[in-house]
């Protein structure tokens, strides 16, 4: 797949998404539940050698590097009768920090403090409170 098809690929996404778009993040072995989400990363893993797709985090690339997928990120429009589906991956680190990170979070708040720091994938992730 060439970089032409890519990008045409890409545009034709953005034109149809427009309006809004559902997403959901899902970890790598949840998404069973879902028909439509199965063929979405059937298709991803399919396509790995011709698109060499990376960790939307760190970039680390699951074509070259032998990266672990920890969870997928769909994205899907709302305002389109088709079944498009955008698939991305986080990889298995990134994926445990966020999932720390996550938990920090939800007891910081549980303790009734409220984080103020923004968290981000690409720093290691820390509890904030």
């Amino acid at each position: 797949m060439g970089r032409a098809e890519r990008r045409h690929d890409l545009h034709t996404f953005r034109r149809i998404t427009r309006v809004e778009l559902s997403t959901w993040l899902i970890e790598a072995g949840d998404v069973h539940f879902a028909p439509l989400l199965q063929h979405a990363v059937a298709h991803w893993w399919s396509n790995v050698p011709a698109r060499r797709p990376f960790c939307i985090s760190c970039r680390a690339s699951f074509a070259t590097d032998g990266t672990s997928v920890g969870a997928f990120l769909f994205a899907m429009p709302l305002s389109s009768g088709e079944h498009l589906v955008s698939t991305s991956a986080i990889c298995g680190d990134c994926w445990e920090r966020l999932q720390r990170a996550a938990a920090g979070r939800a007891g910081c708040s549980a303790q009734g403090f409220a984080t103020r720091k923004r968290i981000e994938l690409r720093r290691p992730l820390v509890r904030v409170c």
